[in-house]
């Protein structure tokens, strides 16, 4: 979990540089409201009306996004490099369900 934390602040300290303080606090907000905008909507679908949650999950993840939007070109090579690399050394399923490489 501390290297969960230290990995999220560091990120968002390098997305707050590169996109402003105003557009940073933006995507992170307005994530996180649709975020729990969705975990509402589906709690109360499913009829888990008992149910709370609280959380910075969506708002990280939109961090992320922002981030990965920013930064299409290393993205695109690095999802084409695990394509790549997938192809190479696929992964297999075990009798036991556990990943091999084969």
């Amino acid at each position: 979990m501390a290297l969960a934390t230290h990995g999220a602040f560091t990120n968002r300290l390098q997305v707050h540089d590169e996109l402003g303080r105003g557009n940073f606090l933006a995507i992170y907000f307005v994530s996180g409201a649709l975020g729990s905008l969705a975990s509402l909507s589906r709690s109360v679908l499913l009829g888990y009306l008992g149910l709370t949650s609280l959380g910075a999950s969506a708002a990280t993840s939109g961090i992320v996004a922002a981030w990965c939007m920013y930064h299409a070109e290393l993205v695109s090579f690095i999802m084409n490099l695990l394509f790549i690399t997938n192809l190479l050394f696929p992964v297999t399923k075990s009798p036991c369900g556990s990943c091999l490489m084969s």
